[in-house]
């Protein structure tokens, strides 16, 4: 098909500096799905287990980069019990490196075990639609140092199509990692391309090596998934707690969730997204389109949907949505439009952490740039501080935090920056919330 395999050329193989081991892209997670079967069954949780194979493979390759590390300038405002400022910034990728065209759609998340994931896709082409590999760095030590790139998958060169990160996910109670994608997503398609397909790939030793990408189009059908982007989560509280959540669009449809109650192993969707209006109807500026997306959850145990609002209906701000059953569905009575949050249609940022809720994108009705990150004490309904994060070109962003009790003075940022263009660099910093 799209996705190839290859062996590690040892003359390009590298070695992890973090963790004194040589990377492998032999998958080493074969026995991933019995293991989870057994978590299953010591936890009362059955589910069959639908594993479609891939064709012709995907290329696992591995190299190293050299990253460029750069002060951060910022400026905010002292505000209340959040007064942050940037202790770090690292540049992950930046156009040029390993002659890619372009470095988009950030993806970041903590592992149980403390370490960070950060990927991306690698664009041979500068389209959404065009080849790509799929990167991913490594830190072990909560950002202050990076293991070199790894190029997971890659589309070889192909042109019409490419997969599309994306979201990442992490299972706290199997220590499992995993990233989701679309294929074949853009018409009309590549000579073989059956149709649109959600992958997911997972990793469960931290990032370290990933299995291969299994795709769902038997559990959820041949449906275009666009998840994300940014990352999924797992509920911590009840109702249904333990349920795995990735959330995404459809241009077409609106916004929907995948969920899944047996750890990774089966997916359905949830009962009722956030459609679009008018429904199946070609869209025009004025619509409304809910699209890409972000999802936390509060206290209570319900999921907030932050949502990019594609044809400005009503204003040229997010769309907000709350569910209160494990993301199955998002009552259009519980929707709105929070005009504090100006947007100019992009991906942006969503986390609770240490109850506060923080939010970033370009703060710019029109052009994507001056990335700012603002913070909320009551979870959303009024905006107390912000801080700007870059002040230049910007595009899509997505945070992480940590729960040990020694890391919650901090979140991560990891976002599109550049001087002329936003993607000249996807670029990481550590945000200190109170000094």
């Amino acid at each position: 098909m799209y996705i190839q395999k290859l062996q590690v050329n040892a003359s390009v193989a590298s070695r992890d500096q973090h963790d004194g081991s040589s990377f492998s892209f032999v998958s080493n997670h074969g026995d991933w799905l019995p293991a989870v079967r057994e978590f299953t069954r010591q936890h009362s949780r059955r589910g069959k287990v639908l594993v479609a194979s891939i064709p012709a493979g995907i290329v696992l390759l591995c190299t190293a980069i050299g990253v460029g590390v750069g002060v951060s300038r910022a400026a905010g405002r002292n505000t209340g019990k959040v007064n942050p400022v940037a202790a770090a910034e690292h540049t992950l990728w930046k156009t040029g490196d390993m002659g890619i065209l372009a470095y988009r759609i950030p993806l970041l998340t903590f592992t149980p075990k403390g370490y960070l994931i950060a990927a991306a896709e690698a664009r041979k082409h500068m389209q959404d639609a065009g080849p790509k590999y799929l990167t991913i760095r490594r830190s072990r030590d909560k950002g202050a140092t990076w293991g070199p790139p790894k190029y997971i998958l890659n589309h070889g060169a192909l042109v019409k199509e490419g997969f599309m990160l994306g979201s990442i996910l992490v299972d706290h109670e199997t220590n499992t990692t995993f990233i989701v994608f679309l294929q074949c997503s853009f018409p009309p398609p590549d000579v073989g391309c059956p149709g649109p397909a959600t992958y997911i790939i997972n990793s469960t030793d931290d990032g370290k090596t990933w299995g291969e990408p299994r795709n769902l189009t038997h559990q959820i059908g041949h449906v275009t998934f666009a998840a994300g982007p940014g990352y999924g989560i797992q509920k911590q509280k009840e109702p249904f707690k333990g349920r795995l959540i990735i959330c995404g669009h459809r241009s077409m449809i609106g916004t929907f969730c995948i969920l899944s109650d047996d750890h990774g192993m089966t997916w359905r969707y949830g009962k009722q997204g956030l459609a679009a209006l008018p429904s199946h109807q070609s869209r025009q500026k004025g619509d409304f389109q809910p699209d890409e997306c972000q999802i936390v959850e509060l206290p209570n145990g319900s999921i907030m949907l932050n949502a990019r609002n594609e044809q400005k209906y009503r204003c040229r701000c997010r769309i907000v949505a709350m569910s209160y059953d494990g993301a199955d569905t998002f009552p259009m009575e519980k929707v709105k439009f929070d005009e504090a949050l100006i947007d100019p249609t992009v991906a942006a940022g969503l986390l609770y952490h240490d109850s506060v809720l923080f939010f970033t994108n370009p703060k710019n009705s029109t052009h994507r740039m001056k990335l700012t990150l603002r913070w909320s004490f009551s979870h959303g309904n009024h905006w107390d501080g912000e801080y700007v994060i870059w002040h230049k070109q910007s595009g899509y962003s997505t945070m992480a935090s940590s729960n040990h009790p020694t890391d919650k003075n901090y979140i991560y940022i990891l976002f599109e920056k550049g001087i002329h263009r936003e993607y000249e660099s996807i670029s990481f910093v550590k945000v200190k919330l109170t000094q």
